[in-house]
């Protein structure tokens, strides 16, 4: 039940804004199951739901930007995951809810990242989502900050998180398969929960077009603030 309703919510935040599953999905998963599982259970939903936002937004995406992060990201990756494989799972689970906690008190306190949009600053960017994705399912933060900091259109952002986080969720899957991560009993469970994901992103979607945008955000943050904590805290 508790798995549902973590999936529920997350798929809601990512129909509507693009980002933000992840770091739902990934702190309240490692509430109910050790955290190297909650990381791959995070990957596997996302890239079972790909298509259902990716065809509309590859056709919005800046790729001057999202080309060379992703692949940054993609080299990143399984250095993270080592450290997912070989750190107690406590202290991943605790270094989860930190991030995911100071990320959103940084966001809600309308901090923004105030340089270039530069080839070197994009590399930069993307090696972080890679490591982050690698080693805790939840590699957002950086481009979301990074992204949310300038004066483009938030569709046109929304269209960037979404082709972004489709192509390092993608080349996850082999790392987590290659590290043992992905079992079949975890896969059954994935499947389980697509259903309710899928319904939720349908309807995160639809509210993105009508929703008042300022307070949809502080919702979904204030959201990302109490599971941070309960992960952090637990």
């Amino acid at each position: 039940m508790l798995e549902a309703l973590i999936a529920t919510a997350a798929g809601l935040v990512r129909g509507f804004s693009g980002f933000g599953a992840a770091l739902i999905l990934a702190p309240g998963f490692s509430l109910v199951m050790p955290p190297p599982e909650a990381v791959a259970m995070t990957v596997l939903l996302n890239v079972g739901t790909l298509g259902q936002l990716l065809l509309p937004a590859l056709r919005q995406t800046r790729w001057i930007d999202v080309g060379p992060m992703s692949a940054a990201a993609v080299v990143a990756i399984p250095l993270g995951s080592l450290a997912l494989t070989t750190l107690d799972g406590g202290v991943i689970r605790r270094a989860i809810g930190a991030l995911v906690l100071g990320f959103s008190l940084v966001m809600l306190a309308g901090w923004r990242y105030g340089g270039r949009r530069s080839l070197p600053a994009n590399l930069t960017v993307g090696a972080m989502c890679g490591a982050l994705t690698g080693a805790a399912g939840i590699g957002g933060p950086p481009i979301i900050l990074y992204f949310m900091s300038g004066d483009r259109p938030m569709a046109e952002n929304r269209a960037g998180f979404i082709s972004f986080f489709a192509l390092i969720q993608l080349a996850a899957v082999p790392v987590f398969l290659w590290e043992g991560l992905v079992r079949g009993e975890l896969v059954w469970r994935a499947l389980g929960l697509l259903p309710v994901y899928i319904a939720a992103t349908w309807l995160g979607a639809r509210l993105f077009v009508r929703a008042d945008e300022t307070l949809a955000r502080r919702i979904a943050l204030g959201c990302l603030v109490l599971v941070g904590a309960a992960a952090l805290l637990r």
